[in-house]
């Protein structure tokens, strides 16, 4: 190998010294020459091998960065960061591990409980299907014995019916024939006296009593006499009817203290005592309802032709007021076809009529009374009512116009207008009308009654609807429907004790009255008496068995004693008999059962 750029010599001698440093600097030179021609002959340069040594620098920068020996400005920061959101994914890793525990746990415990509930259904469901089991076989008990009982009944009433038959017939072959007439007892007045009411059946001839005699003509005396009496009248009596709501004639109350009535003779006294008599031994003659309400004379002038057209005389036949109405119809369709003319005999049939609830039948009957008397105010009453029956309420309203022209002065006239419209709610001419009943005769029950029922309906004036039906049970104790208004009233006024007391009074008078059992147990449940509740519910129930509001009631009773499983029977026998029961419903949804 040849020097790099040989210095040349000089001619001056060097020293030892000197060739000692000239030795050693050829051998570096020497050394340098030889690095260098190896990288030439590898085709490399000082500036590459810079280059590699900086790659190789950066290289190592960078894994003592990664190694965290050293880091840049902010990378602490990141690790700590990273760091974090590590440590809040494997928190929620851990809490997602609980939920699904706690889910599975959760699933167990509905399965549970699924399984409880379907065990206890299937208890439920077996104890229904044993005590609807109970309770078909107890029907078709209580359906036997029914059937065991209407055909006694039956047979009872066949037997009493050809009794009646039987004795019909005796009468019929005792009393004369209808063209025989009797002689008119002068005593008895030309026109009737102020009453127009129907009276009720004629009841079977009772025994003969003196002392009841005796007590009456007592009565009776003391009433000419002007004293005061205040003798309860039975609810057949003829002042009053069977049907206080509606009732089928116009009836007069009892007569009104004081000047305004008119005191009866002492010749009328005597032949109304000698009929009592009569009734009352059996024997035949006039009753007392006869005398009162007398038929028109035998032989009255036509008022068409002016010419006397001769009548029967009804007292004869039993084509009268005082019979049966079947009796009565068919006395009076054999008078009709004797004589035709006879207004009397169709006024008859056409109250018979309506007696048996043929009120179609019995308009034209009274119709045609009224065009053979105009005057007969009787038939206009009669048919009022058959129209208001028929629900015709204009028509009866004039029907009863045209009798309070013949007949202003009749409280039972202004009771059955009164009735009338309330129906198409003219509440304002009906309260005129029962007080105008009310001012003819105070102590008008039905007058009083329909009046309370008006003042109940107008919601503010229960006060006076207490007042008014109070002064109707007073004036009759024995009318039902008015000892059942003031209760609704005191229970209305939340007088539960007072309700249980009219109540009680009701079934006094009407044991097999099962609304009004059903009633007192429902107070009996508001004032906290649960077993008298589930007693008169009870009692109910052996009137009539498919009864739903029985059922409530108990339930409630049972309730409140705190036997639910027995409260739910009955809600759930109430929805049997009457499926879709609102009250019922909405008990069982109370009690959480559906």
């Amino acid at each position: 190998m040849t020097e790099h750029n040989p210095k040349p010599e000089t001619g001056t001698e060097p020293g030892p010294s000197a060739v000692a440093r000239r030795t050693e600097a050829r051998r570096t030179r020497s050394t340098l020459d030889q690095n260098t021609a190896g990288l030439a002959d590898r085709g490399t340069s000082p500036a590459r091998f810079l280059i590699v040594i900086g790659i190789a620098l950066v290289l190592l920068l960078g894994a003592t960065n990664v190694l965290g020996v050293w880091s840049l400005p902010g990378q602490a920061e990141a690790r700590r960061e990273a760091a974090r959101k590590a440590a809040e994914r494997q928190e929620e890793a851990r809490k997602a591990a609980e939920r699904e525990i706690a889910r599975q746990q959760e699933e167990a415990r509905k399965a549970a409980e699924r399984q409880e509930a379907q065990r206890r259904e299937e208890l439920r469901k077996s104890a229904e299907r044993e005590a609807a089991a109970r309770r078909e076989d107890e029907k078709r008990a209580a359906e036997k014995e029914a059937r065991r009982q209407k055909a006694a009944e039956e047979k009872a009433k066949a037997d009493e019916e050809a009794r009646r038959r039987e004795r019909e017939t005796a009468a019929r072959q005792q009393v004369p024939p209808p063209s025989t007439t009797l002689p008119r007892d002068a005593r008895l007045p030309d026109r009737p006296p102020p009453s127009h009411a129907v009276p009720p059946r004629e009841p079977e001839p009772k025994p003969f009593k003196p002392n009841e005699i005796i007590e009456q003509a007592k009565r009776a005396l003391e009433q000419a006499t002007g004293k005061q009496l205040t003798v309860p009248t039975s609810p057949t009596s003829p002042s009053f009817p069977a049907e206080p709501v509606s009732p089928p004639v116009a009836q007069p109350a009892p007569p009104a203290s004081g000047p305004a009535g008119k005191r009866p003779s002492t010749d009328d006294i005597v032949e109304e005592m000698r009929r009592k008599l009569d009734r009352l031994s059996g024997r035949t003659g006039e009753t007392q309802t006869a005398a009162r309400q007398p038929p028109p004379p035998v032989s009255t002038p036509n008022e068409s032709g002016g010419t006397a057209v001769q009548r029967p005389d009804l007292r004869s036949t039993a084509c009268r007021v005082d019979r049966p109405y079947q009796q009565a119809i068919s006395a009076c369709d054999d008078v009709i076809k004797r004589y035709p003319e006879s207004a009397e005999a169709y006024f008859v049939r056409g109250w018979a009529r309506n007696q048996a609830r043929e009120h179609a039948r019995a308009i034209p009957d009274l119709t045609r009374a009224i065009e053979l008397d105009p005057r007969e105010w009787r038939a206009y009453a009669q048919r009022g009512f058959a129209l208001q029956s028929q629900r015709s309420f204009d028509l009866a309203i004039a029907d009863y116009n045209r009798a309070l022209e013949i007949r202003p002065d009749d409280a039972a006239l202004y009771n059955n207008r009164g009735l009338s419209r309330v129906q198409i709610r003219e509440f304002s001419g009906a309260l005129a009308d029962y007080d105008k009943a009310l001012e003819i005769n105070p102590r008008y029950a039905l007058a009083l009654f329909n009046r309370a029922r008006l003042h109940q309906a107008q919601g503010p004036r229960l006060d006076r609807a207490l007042e008014d039906v109070s002064r109707a049970i007073e004036a009759d104790p024995r009318l039902g429907a008015a000892l059942t208004l003031r209760a609704e009233i005191h229970v209305a006024l939340g007088n539960h004790r007072a309700a249980i007391q009219d109540l009680t009074q009701l079934i006094t008078l009407e044991p097999r009255n099962g609304p009004a059992h059903i009633r007192r147990a429902r107070s009996h449940v508001e004032s906290g008496a649960f077993d008298e509740a589930i007693n008169d519910a009870d009692r109910a129930l052996d009137i009539f068995r498919r009864a739903p509001e029985a059922f409530i009631e108990r339930g409630r009773a049972w309730e409140g004693k705190g036997d639910l499983q027995a409260a739910i029977r009955d809600y759930r026998a109430a929805l049997e008999i009457q499926p879709g029961h609102a009250a019922a419903q909405e008990h069982l949804r109370r009690v959480g059962e559906n």
